[in-house]
C-alpha cells in the first residue's frame, strides 16, 4: 500500500501525481464541457421564431400568435400588402426555424381553410434528411385577397 500524506493543498500518494482537494484542474477541466454546452444553448436560440420579416418588395411583415402547431396557436401575420408577400413570409418562417428551404426541408402539402371569420393556410413540411412531416397553421385572416378567394366567396 502505498504511503499517503497530507500537504497544504492535495493528499498525495508516493509514486503518484497529487490528488488536490480544491483542484484548479478539475476546474480548468470543467471549462470546456461548459463552453461546449453555452454554444450548444446560443445556437438553438438562434432559431427562435422571428418576429418581423422585411420582403423583397420592402414591406414590413409582422408575426405574432402562437406556435403554428394548431389553429388554435396559429402563426398570425399581418402588414404583408400583397399575398405573394404573405406566402413570402410563411416560407421566410418556417427557413428561420429549420434552415434552407429545398435544401433542409421542403413543402409536402399546402392547403387553406376558413373557419367563422378566420382564413388559415395550412402548410406541411417534410425534413428532408429525417423525413419527418410537420404542420404549420398560418393565420393569414389580415392579409389582402384577391376575387374568389376562401374570405370573399362565403362573405
Amino acid at each position: 500500500m502505498p504511503d499517503l500524506y497530507y500537504a497544504s493543498h492535495a493528499i498525495i500518494f508516493s509514486n503518484r501525481k497529487p490528488l488536490p482537494l480544491f483542484p484548479e484542474e478539475v476546474f480548468m477541466k470543467t471549462r470546456i464541457p461548459v463552453f461546449l454546452s453555452l454554444m450548444l444553448l446560443i445556437a438553438c436560440a438562434s432559431h427562435q421564431m422571428p418576429s418581423r420579416y422585411r420582403s423583397s418588395l420592402g414591406s414590413e411583415i409582422l408575426y405574432s400568435g402562437g406556435n403554428g402547431e394548431t389553429k388554435e396557436t396559429a402563426i398570425i401575420i399581418r402588414g404583408a400588402p400583397r399575398q405573394s408577400e404573405g406566402v413570402e413570409a410563411e416560407y421566410y418562417f418556417l427557413s428561420k426555424i429549420f434552415g434552407e428551404k429545398d435544401k433542409v426541408w421542403q413543402v409536402h402539402g399546402q392547403t387553406m381553410f376558413r373557419e367563422e371569420k378566420r382564413v388559415f393556410d395550412v402548410i406541411e413540411i417534410q425534413l428532408i434528411p429525417s423525413q419527418k412531416k410537420i404542420i404549420f397553421y398560418f393565420d393569414v385572416s389580415k392579409l389582402p385577397w384577391e376575387r374568389n378567394s376562401p374570405r370573399q366567396e362565403n362573405e
